[in-house]
């Protein structure tokens, strides 16, 4: 695996986009993960194993298992989620050659396809920030080609978004 040069810049920049202290309820998360799975892993022997534990250490994916781990105390965000799953889906549909940097142009900008699509954060907004950080990406149109994401992708809950649109409009 290539050096993450851009994991902090990364983290820094999803910051001015949601609350991370916003937690939701487990099933709320289950529930939005196993949406994830229907549109990304239609075969049931491919999806993507969501686990939900304790303890203190970070959220992670895992490409090799498949599998995403978030904490209880801090991890039951839909932002979260879906940094999670921008990890799964970027060596599913980039990593050929098992050199993908894990914060990556290619991570960077399916991470920003679905938080448009998902909780409708604004494209723009997050391409201006991530030039202005000098993040790396790659087009967001293409990405958002590739992972067949159309305006039948329905967003999360109306009041959840509703909450973190008030988190960004707080921030900028």
């Amino acid at each position: 695996m290539a050096r993450d040069k851009q994991k902090n810049k990364v983290y820094k920049w999803e910051r001015n986009f949601y609350k991370s202290d916003r937690l939701f309820r487990k099933n709320c998360i289950v529930k939005q993960h196993k949406r994830l799975n229907k549109k990304f892993f239609r075969s049931y022997g491919r999806g993507v194993t969501l686990e939900i534990t304790n303890g203190y250490y970070r959220c992670h994916a895992v490409y090799s298992t498949r599998t995403i781990t978030l904490r209880n105390q801090f991890g039951l965000n839909y932002a979260i989620l879906l940094h999670e799953w921008a990890h799964i889906l970027a060596h599913e549909y980039y990593d050929r050659n098992h050199s993908l940097e894990a914060h990556g142009p290619e991570f960077v900008s399916i991470y920003m396809n679905l938080l448009n699509t998902y909780l409708d954060i604004d494209i723009k907004e997050m391409t201006r920030k991530a030039r202005e950080m000098n993040i790396d990406f790659i087009s967001p149109a293409k990405t958002k080609a590739a992972l067949k994401l159309n305006k039948s992708n329905k967003p999360f809950s109306p009041v959840d978004r509703e909450l973190l649109k008030e988190s960004f409009n707080s921030t900028t």
